[in-house]
């Protein structure tokens, strides 16, 4: 961006102190529905100098121009906008873009493309006051927004936003200056306007402009105003039209505008300059907004009915003499420089540049198209076969017959002597004749005229034609040739550090040096094979015309390319877009070109003269903005917000890229190139005819970077930069689990092969291995079959041992003291004696139950079969079984399960799980009740069996729980009582699918829940 401030600056010092008036002429461009713009009425018009887009806003959406062509946001690609009808565009104290539709839906620019930023009420049309704080910060934009003074609106067309600071602004409404700040909800009032006046900041002073009395500094804590004096700026005229004052937060300095006259205005100490920078303004429209861009010269001017309007200045101008005939001459060659700042013709008119055309009789017209002025102001030049020398000190004439056929003559000054060449050969004049030193075979015109002479080396004369190029040896007398091309003439030569330079007219340009000839590289678009005319400035660039317009680069580019140290050039092209109407420039004279001084070119071409100004900055393009508008992977728009470097999958076909980068110069000045890494190395040159849209196909997985660059100012590469990068997804088959799936494929098929060659042997060894499987898991089953075994007899051993065993011996004892004493027993002690004997033998009646039932479950392979059956009569069934057990401990059972409650399962199970619950629970209760609840449970049912026993420890409880719990008859708490109830349950729970879970505490009973399912 430096460099672009500098040139603008140069821009400027040239403009202000140089007018010259072949820069008079103005390249106006109007756009209107017709040709891009989505609405004729501008809303709001904001200039981005550090992309190089201008943004507009309109009354069917916002706008992007980048100088050729215009990208729209409205709802279709831009949902958030609910109405495409925008309020206005404005640029905030830190240079971010803002806009509003009348709906109130903020958004804000971003580089190249619009976000939607949030919605903000809207009360009033055509704008309201809850948006001004936007210029200033968020902190005020909150406050005008949730505080907005009642019927205090804004038109953002007629009053205006004056950022102060973060916390202040000024704004104008009704013709009256506010001051507002944070923290005052209501603007303040600072004074009265006149009416249509308008305010301009400029370097951090206030100036407010009134149509009627001019300019005024403004002091804002004072409330007053003084006068300004404006220098470069004629008084104001009633005869004349109305000026007006364009300023917004968005320019660095006002523009005045007075009818087709723009103004940019300066600040010197206490005082105003005015700079014309345009005298052709359409005045056919109302301008509603101007910017000005001084780095690039771009004038913009939006109206309220008539679209948008570019204006810039011409860098080139054509100067062509009024036509009078349609007979008359319009192609002009050879240029005569004439007092004055005139040139005289070839074909007789003298030109000035401000559209005059004279006559200078002393010279016979027309001439040839090769002249010569020498150092004694003699101009050389011939007509026919005649040689004519008119000396401008003198007056005079004097002539010398050049010879029959010689019919167009060069000249050139060396230090040998003054040579001349022609269709018949090459000469020498001495006084009043000529003497020829070389005659050619045949005299003729179309191969032997000379377009060029010039001076190789000492004694060595080239002379251009259309046989190539031709070296004269002014000793010997002899003729080579250097460069001959069939069909091709060779039109300019040109010195420079020892390099001869040579345009020809179809194959471009050569260098030769040292016997050394090679060409170098045209431009992109091939205009310089037909180079005509080279031509030096004064600050070290080379002119070149063509046919199709002028160029300029740096000679030393040139001299490297031939050298071998660039394969690049950089040209800076002049055609249509700067000005020339006929782009056909000529050559094959001398001079080609003239320099009138140290700011103005004279060119010859089919159609008058071009002018150019050498000390005029060429526009260029700002760094790096360069921009993805779309990016599209088989048809589908890939999003480039996020910061996850995008993945496409695998198998994408097409990828197309559109880039949007300023594009204010002529296409053949637009030096932007791209490489895709790592797929194409080299560096390819985008063409903006073509959108500019980049396409790609049938890329290979991996990673991937699009790198941007410019040749810059010098014409140089810049360092290369990434705009996006994305990773395409491989097949599955390319995946590096695949190769290994395939290796493990390949290694499969010869361990096949191998197996299949030892087919035999692997039948045998799988026959012997299935019978020994066979015989092992017969043993194991048998030995399963043992260990069941040996488990229940060891456990029917301890039980027989401790709990048959020692109530048989009670009864026999018993008994036999019964029978041996019962006479001396008293009937109590007898009674009880008989009582116990009842009981003991009641529990070992259970107890044998008990035993024979877990047998039979542990030892037998049963088939059971589930049925349905009603869970309260099964309690019921077991209630009777156990009743007069239970009622000789005075104990109560409660049956609690819901009546008619019906349970699909394996009923003799459930009913032995029940039958040993309620004996457990009558064993070990001396009194009270046993209750049998139900209630349902996700999946199933539970059963939950509650006594008012004496309860168990949780060291008891852990013991049942366990595995392997131990099975002992040893007393709890003085009641008789083993495990092989709760064994026997989780055993039939386990065919149950059941589950058993035990809540108790001493002395006050246990609960017992079993969970069965449905």
């Amino acid at each position: 961006m430096s460099i672009i401030k500098i040139t603008g600056i140069a821009a400027w010092l040239l403009v202000s102190c140089i007018p010259l008036s072949a820069q008079s002429t103005y390249h106006i461009q109007r756009f209107t529905t017709d040709n891009g713009l989505p609405s004729n009425g501008i809303k709001g018009l904001q200039w981005d100098a550090q992309t190089g887009f201008l943004w507009i806003a309109t009354e069917a959406g916002i706008a992007r121009y980048n100088g050729a062509e215009f990208l729209l946001f409205n709802r279709a690609n831009t949902p958030e906008l609910f109405s495409e009808r925008m309020l206005f565009l404005l640029k905030t104290r830190d240079g971010r873009i803002f806009s509003s539709d009348e709906t109130g839906d903020l958004f804000f620019v971003t580089r190249n493309k619009v976000a939607f930023m949030g919605h903000s009420r809207i009360d009033t049309r055509p704008a309201s006051f809850r948006l001004t704080g936007l210029v200033a910060s968020g902190q005020l934009f909150r406050q005008s927004s949730q505080q907005a003074p009642p019927d205090f609106g804004f038109n953002w067309f007629r009053e205006q936003l004056v950022p102060l600071s973060e916390k202040r602004l000024l704004l104008t409404h009704n013709d009256t200056l506010y001051d507002y700040r944070l923290g005052s909800p209501v603007p303040a009032f600072v004074m009265t306007l006149p009416p249509d006046a308008r305010i301009g900041y400029l370097d951090t002073t206030l100036f407010l402009f009134d149509p009627g009395h001019g300019f005024f500094r403004l002091d804002i804590d004072a409330g007053r105003k003084y006068p300004v004096t404006v220098q470069g700026l004629a008084p104001d005229n009633a005869a004349k039209q109305k000026r007006s004052l364009f300023w917004d937060n968005g320019m660095p300095q006002p523009l005045l505008l007075e009818g087709p006259d723009v103004w940019v205005l300066h600040k010197t100490a206490e005082r105003l300059e005015a700079q014309l920078i345009c005298t052709a303004l359409p005045t056919d429209g109302r301008i509603s907004f101007l910017k000005y861009d001084s780095s690039s010269g771009l004038l913009f001017a939006g109206t309220q009915s008539k679209g948008l309007i570019v204006i810039r200045k011409d860098l080139v101008k054509p100067v062509r003499a009024p036509v009078r005939s349609p007979d008359q001459q319009t192609a002009y060659y050879s240029q005569v420089a004439l007092p004055g700042g005139k040139i005289l013709t070839n074909e007789g008119p003298v030109l000035d540049g401000k559209g005059n055309a004279t006559v200078f009789p002393a010279i016979h017209v027309p001439f040839n198209s090769y002249v010569l002025q020498d150092a004694d102001s003699t101009l050389w030049y011939s007509l026919g076969d005649t040689v004519f020398a008119y000396s401008f000190p003198k007056g005079r004439t004097t002539t010398r017959f050049a010879g029959a056929g010689s019919v167009a003559t060069g000249f050139l000054h060396t230090g040998s002597g003054f040579y001349i060449a022609n269709a018949i050969g090459i000469g020498v004049i001495h006084n009043q004749r000529i003497d020829y030193q070389y005659r050619y075979p045949q005299a003729d015109r179309n191969s032997n005229m000379p377009f060029a002479m010039i001076e190789i080396s000492p004694g060595h004369i080239g002379v251009a034609t259309c046989e190539g190029l031709l070296r004269f040896d002014t000793r010997d007398h002899r003729l080579d040739t250097l460069l001959r091309i069939p069909g091709i003439c060779v039109r300019a030569l040109w010195t420079y550090n020892g390099y001869l330079f040579i345009g020809t007219y179809g194959r471009g340009i050569w260098l030769y040096k040292d016997g050394q000839l090679r060409p170098v590289p045209p431009d992109k678009r091939g205009y310089l094979q037909y180079a005509h005319c080279f031509i030096q400035d004064r600050l070290g660039y080379c002119w070149i015309s063509t046919n199709r317009g002028l160029f300029r680069t740096r000679p030393q580019e040139l001299i490297d390319a031939f050298e071998g140290r660039t394969t690049v050039v950089a040209y800076h092209y002049y055609g249509r877009e700067e000005g020339m109407d006929m782009t056909e420039l000529n050559g094959g004279c001398t001079p080609c070109a003239l320099s009138l001084n140290d700011t103005v070119l004279s060119f010859p071409s089919m159609d008058g003269l071009v002018w150019v100004d050498p000390t005029r900055p060429v526009p260029t393009l700002p760094r790096g903005s360069v921009y993805i508008d779309g990016f599209i992977a088989d048809s589908q728009q890939i999003d480039l917000g996020g910061l996850v470097k995008p993945t496409l999958p695998a198998g994408t076909r097409d990828i197309s890229f559109d880039l949007a980068f300023p594009a204010w110069l002529s296409k053949e000045n637009l030096d932007i190139e791209y490489k895709l890494e790592p797929y194409n190395p080299v560096w390819q040159t985008v063409d903006p005819a073509r959108s500019p849209e980049l396409h790609f196909s049938n890329l290979p997985y991996g990673s991937y970077r699009l790198l941007v660059r410019g040749t810059g100012v010098a014409g140089h590469p810049e360092a290369p930069r990434v705009i996006t990068s994305f990773y395409i997804r491989p097949h599955w088959y390319q995946q590096p689990w695949s190769w290994l799936l395939g290796l493990c494929l390949l290694c499969g098929l010869i361990i096949l092969i191998v197996r299949w060659r030892t087919r035999w042997f692997e039948i045998r060894q799988n026959n012997l291995e299935k019978q020994i499987a066979e015989k092992t898991r017969q043993l194991q089953g048998k030995n399963e079959e043992l260990e069941r075994t040996d488990l229940i007899k060891t456990r029917l051993i301890s039980i027989i041992s401790h709990d048959l065993v020692t109530p048989l011996r009670f009864l026999h004892l018993t008994g036999k003291n019964l029978i041996e004493k019962r006479r001396e027993l008293p009937d109590e002690l007898l009674q009880e004696a008989i009582g116990e004997m009842a009981t003991t033998s009641k529990e070992l009646e259970l107890l044998g139950t008990n035993i024979l039932n877990w047998i039979k479950y542990r030892n037998e392979d049963r088939r059971l079969a589930k049925e349905t059956f009603d869970l309260h009569e099964l309690v019921t069934q077991v209630f009777g079984v156990l009743g007069a057990l239970a009622r000789q401990k005075d104990i109560r059972l409660v049956n609690g399960v819901q009546e008619s409650l019906v349970l699909y399962q394996y009923i003799e199970p459930v009913k032995i799980v029940l039958y040993n619950l309620v004996l457990n629970g009558i064993n070990f209760t001396s009194s009270g009740h046993i209750h049998v609840g139900c209630e349902y449970t996700p999946g199933g049912i539970a059963l939950q069996i509650r006594d008012t026993g004496v309860g168990m420890t949780p060291e008891q409880i852990n013991n049942i729980m366990a595995d392997h719990f131990i099975i002992s008859s040893a007393n709890v708490d003085n009641r008789k009582g083993n495990g092989l109830g709760y064994l026997i349950i989780k055993d039939l729970l386990k065919i149950l699918r059941g589950q058993l879970s035990i809540r108790s505490e001493k002395e006050k009973g246990t609960s017992v829940t079993v969970w069965v399912p449905l």
